[in-house]
């Protein structure tokens, strides 16, 4: 009840504050500085772009239900939510799991449902689900046929690096991701 009542009355509430600027800049270097490898950055790209009904890459079903999608800032917002999950649960780097996380909060309110979407009772996070459903972690297609990578096949890669947050996680990670 006083959450409904309090902001609507005169009753003034003296709020301490829990952090200052420079603590709120600091943190926000700290995210910043959380690795994310390219895979996962470019699935955070590709999952963006498969919001845009006019996008090659966009499924039938985004075409159909979808007016708009996320732009670039989206995927820009998926890749420091996912750092930010990543620093918040002690990891060293941002995952896939940490884009599929911050899919909702960040994409829901830049897409614009059709009018079909709404007749047929599919709203954008059915429509965001959908995509996680179907998207693929990693573009292998692309991969492959990538210049740097002269046809390749699959192969692990072990890199060792040092926490970018240094002190809060102290110890060497070893961060292991997979690519083509």
């Amino acid at each position: 009840l006083r959450i409904a009542t309090a902001p609507t009355s005169r009753q003034k509430v003296d709020l301490p504050p829990v952090m200052g600027e420079a603590d709120i800049l600091r943190v926000q270097g700290i995210v910043r500085d959380v690795i994310v490898a390219a895979p996962v950055a470019a699935y955070a790209v590709r999952l963006a772009r498969a919001t845009r009904p006019g996008d090659e890459s966009s499924s039938a079903d985004t075409r159909r239900w979808l007016t708009w999608g996320a732009g670039p800032r989206a995927c820009q917002a998926l890749l420091l939510g996912a750092k930010a999950r990543a620093l918040r649960d002690g990891r060293p780097s941002g995952s896939f799991e940490d884009i599929r996380g911050m899919a909702r909060p960040v994409l829901r309110h830049r897409l614009v449902a059709s009018c079909t979407a709404e007749s047929e009772g599919v709203t954008t996070d059915a429509v965001i689900e959908k995509i996680l459903d179907d998207l693929p972690e990693t573009d292998y297609a692309a991969i492959k046929n990538h210049p740097d990578k002269g046809g390749a096949t699959e192969k692990n890669i072990t890199t060792t690096c040092d926490a970018a947050i240094g002190a809060a996680f102290g110890e060497k990670k070893k961060i292991y991701f997979r690519i083509c």
